[in-house]
């Protein structure tokens, strides 16, 4: 069950770390209906038994190669776990984990995950934050002996994201997906759609301790292309501290559609269409809403004998983000003051596409040789403060070449190296035709919007490898991997390195 990622979501993070940007594992047969929605693609008529991996992982991160927002070191440590098991005429699915990360010299981004929504809210007094990940999901297929095969599955997710160093904050955030499907297992092809529902909210809590200083902590809310309101943080602007609520609140609603097909063991194809509604605010103080498309499809072959398997698998998912920011009155009756919003601005507009195009050769021994292309386009424009506007677009190209060889029985080494960056780009600021605004300038963070462009489109060379030890007579497996980018022509950036150390054990059963 493969939780589905918005586009909106940090470029400069995914572009990153190698495993991330062009992650894929070889594929054939009824193993492609793992990579859809539907459950019920999981069930036929010859599986049987059951099979179940637990793992235990740490992992530590450190250079200067990053954006503000992230940590200078990051330490995370986890355990994880998934089953599927086939019975006669039913199949489940399940998995959940947990993940603790702890960060050292972080500001910036207050939520989460930054970038996942349009807005943000930023600090600038570095310290230490932790964070904990709780995942938990399960799903079912009844195969009912007839060719029409229901199935359900339903996700949750769970962060709480903390700073205990001025200024301080607290965030936390849910996601649930719901997805219900429908298979119809025909002769030798099949088909499949699903219905898909996820809400996601999150909230920051901000708070100073201690006496007043004569200087306030700032903060700054990003309205896109980092412009926006910088002032003291608990300034109406910023909205972390508005009278009548006491945070920042932001939730997304989603429905959707997916369809499948498959012929055979030889092709899977699927695609979905997703509406999003969101809303920043609470309480009748509704700041700002988001509504959102996103597109996505895949197609995957395979083909070849037991000796020597070929996948191919691409991929395309667009995504295009309105923010409008609403005109509030506060109106006041009785001696009680309501909210009343009066109409809204178009401030923020974005769409991106990403392509992906893998080829994988392996056999049966465990040697396996994979390609990968990766390439996404964005064009975001700005209309924060008319009559200005601010059109920024870019193009990023990333390859990388994988191999695995088995050394005898029980060792397994992986390698894999990337190079790429961002390919074109391009920004535009005017002001409207007939407009002149004497000494007026746009409020941005210029410094932090120059930083994090360099980390996302600076040209990079990655390596990446890995060794497994698999026990004879248990299956339980030793794996540690290291990683180490390098990137060129920094001058913003703390530094041009990041290495990413990785240590896990895993038990199959």
């Amino acid at each position: 069950m493969n939780a589905k990622h918005n586009l909106s979501m940090s470029r400069t993070g995914v572009l990153l770390l190698l495993g991330v940007v062009l992650s894929a594992q070889p594929l054939r047969g009824q193993d492609f209906w793992h990579e859809g929605r539907n459950v019920a693609g999981l069930a036929s008529a010859d599986a049987s038994g059951k099979s179940a991996e637990a793992v235990l992982y740490g992992r530590f991160t450190s250079g200067g190669f990053r954006t503000l927002s992230e940590g200078k070191t990051l330490w995370n440590a986890g355990a994880a776990a998934q089953a599927e098991t086939h019975f006669k005429d039913l199949v489940l699915v399940g998995n959940f984990g947990f993940e603790q990360e702890f960060g050292t010299e972080m500001m910036g981004s207050m939520f989460s995950k930054p970038e996942y929504y349009p807005v943000d809210v930023l600090e600038f007094t570095p310290g230490n934050k932790s964070k904990q990940t709780y995942d938990i999901a399960g799903g079912l297929a009844w195969k009912n002996g007839s060719r029409w095969i229901p199935g359900f599955t339903a996700r949750f997710q769970g962060i709480n994201y903390a700073k205990r160093k001025d200024l301080r904050h607290t965030t936390y955030r849910q996601e649930l997906e719901l997805v219900p499907s429908v298979l119809y297992d025909a002769d030798g092809w099949r088909i499949g759609a699903s219905y898909l529902f996820e809400k996601t909210s999150e909230f920051i809590q901000a708070e100073q301790i201690g006496p007043a200083k004569a200087e306030s902590y700032y903060a700054f809310l990003d309205k896109g292309l980092r412009y926006g309101t910088y002032q003291a943080w608990d300034g109406s602007g910023i909205h972390l501290a508005e009278p009548g609520v006491d945070r920042f609140p932001v939730q997304e609603f989603t429905h959707g559609a997916a369809l499948q097909f498959s012929l055979g063991e030889f092709l899977y194809a699927d695609t979905e269409v997703r509406f999003s509604q969101g809303e920043v605010g609470e309480k009748g103080y509704t700041w700002f809403r988001f509504p959102r498309l996103d597109w996505s499809t895949k197609v995957l072959l395979s083909f070849g004998n037991e000796d020597n398997r070929h996948s191919i698998r691409l991929s395309y998912d667009w995504n295009h983000t309105r923010l409008y920011e609403n005109v509030i009155e506060k109106v006041s009756a009785g001696g009680v003051t309501t909210p009343s919003i009066l109409g809204n601005n178009r401030i923020y507009n974005a769409k991106e596409g990403h392509f992906e195009a893998i080829y994988t050769w392996e056999r049966p021994n465990g040697m396996m040789f994979q390609a990968d292309l990766y390439i996404d386009r964005d064009k975001k424009l700005s209309t924060f403060m008319y009559p200005y506007y601010d059109l920024d677009g870019g193009t990023h190209l990333f390859g990388r070449l994988t191999a695995q060889f088995p050394l005898g029985k029980s060792w397994l080494l992986k390698t894999s190296v990337l190079a790429g960056g961002g390919a074109y780009s391009e920004q535009i600021s005017e002001v409207i035709d007939g407009f002149h605004l004497e000494g007026d300038e746009m409020p941005r963070l210029t410094d932090w919007w120059e930083l994090e462009q360099e980390v996302g489109d600076a040209p990079r060379v990655a390596g990446l490898l890995t060794l497994r030890y698999t026990l004879p007579r248990i299956p339980l497996y030793i794996e540690a991997s290291f990683e180490y980018i390098h990137a060129f022509n920094v001058t913003l950036a703390p530094g041009a390195n990041r290495q990413i150390s990785n240590i896990q054990i895993g038990y199959s059963f």
